[in-house]
């Protein structure tokens, strides 16, 4: 029977649970859809719709975030991956398209570069190139204004984006206070050692088809012009495309586009 209501389960990950959703068509191959850092599966509700023409939706609650278990540590890239890696085999859909934001698109990289076997093709949406002391600046006032009030939380989303309206500081509000330390004190000791793990290197293991996605450095997005040539020349089978003048959220700021050449790039590919 197709349905569009989303049904969660918990699955297991590598030593955790993960929160997941499913909907749709079951007869429609899978598509696979992983967030970035604070968010949830609902992450992507914006898109739901055009992808439910084509595909059925799974997309899931990283580790430490949504309903997913939130271990004290345990926050490595390749752990996420591992997750993921474990979810695709206890659903067993892969190989699988996989689409990521983010923390979620680095982790699709290392997904795709560790376990080809489950990867059939992969959309990279505005990943960040490098994690390094810029990236440390963005998380510290994050994990701070997470560990005050939630009224301080609100308060620190309505400054730093003005523009988004009431319904979007709430919702941000919800979702930051409701993720674990862990996933940002990661990425502020990476910072403060210098020992981050390589982005570049990784997406460059990738084998399958590959749509690397950038949004605009001058309007919030994290990939820089220089890593994301970097990325697309080490992509074997890559893609590129840039959204100018949108910020890093393409899936929030400019859904149909978004939705437009994600489901192109994997109509061709997956």
């Amino acid at each position: 029977m197709s349905t569009r209501e989303p049904q969660e389960q918990r699955v297991p990950g590598a030593g955790v649970e993960i929160n997941l959703c499913q909907m749709g068509d079951p007869s429609k191959p899978p598509v696979f859809m992983i967030h970035g850092i604070y968010d949830e599966w609902a992450s992507w509700n914006l898109v739901y719709d055009a992808f439910l023409d084509h595909y059925r939706v799974i997309a899931v609650d990283l580790r430490g975030h949504g309903k997913s278990d939130k271990p004290q540590r345990g926050y490595e890239l390749t752990d996420y991956a591992a997750d993921m890696a474990a979810v695709i085999r206890a659903l067993d859909v892969g190989p699988i398209a996989v689409v990521g934001h983010s923390l979620g698109a680095v982790t699709t990289g290392f997904l795709a570069a560790d376990y080809p076997d489950l990867v059939k093709a992969v959309v990279l949406e505005d990943p960040p190139g490098r994690f390094d002391p810029k990236s440390g600046g963005r998380m510290s006032p994050m994990l701070d204004a997470k560990r005050t009030t939630e009224e301080q939380t609100y308060q620190f989303f309505k400054e730093t984006g003005p523009n988004l309206g009431e319904a979007r500081w709430r919702d941000q509000t919800r979702r930051l206070r409701n993720t674990a330390d862990g996933p940002f004190e990661i990425i502020l000791e990476w910072a403060k050692t210098g020992n981050a793990p390589d982005v570049v290197g990784a997406m460059s293991r990738i084998q399958c088809p590959a749509l690397l996605m950038q949004s605009d450095p001058d309007n919030g997005g994290v990939l820089l012009d220089h890593l994301a040539q970097e990325i697309v020349q080490g992509l074997s089978n890559g893609e590129f495309q840039k959204f100018p003048g949108v910020g890093h959220n393409i899936h929030k700021d400019a859904p149909d586009d978004f939705a437009r050449a994600a489901i192109a790039f994997l109509q061709k590919h997956a």
